[in-house]
């Protein structure tokens, strides 16, 4: 895998899976283009390997340390943005911000 994505030169590569197999996280370099991504696409599908891609820094909440936020109890088993928006107090992601937190798009 660091071998095909340093011979396309479109990245940094991470190997993870302690030798068992596992992922690789792969930050493209802003100077990469479409056709060399492509072309490393390529080569990757053809040595049998998935591609699975995100993006670093979507939207996300996070509280301010020291406020009355981190007093709140239950997040670990909120199962949705809906869920954590009561425990903080806003609906939407909109107005009524409570003191301590913050969103981000």
């Amino acid at each position: 895998m660091r071998e095909l994505i340093d011979t396309h030169n479109v990245g940094w590569t991470k190997l993870t899976g302690a030798g068992g197999g596992g992922c690789a996280i792969v930050l493209l370099k802003p100077e990469a283009t479409k056709e060399m991504r492509r072309e490393a696409e390529k080569g990757l599908e053809r040595e049998g390997f998935g591609i699975y891609e995100t993006v670093l820094g979507g939207k996300g909440v996070g509280v301010l340390e020291g406020s009355k936020g981190l007093e709140r109890t239950g997040f670990r088993d909120a199962s949705g943005s809906e869920e954590v928006e009561a425990l903080v107090g806003v609906s939407g992601g909109g107005g009524g911000m409570e003191e301590g937190w913050r969103f981000w798009d």
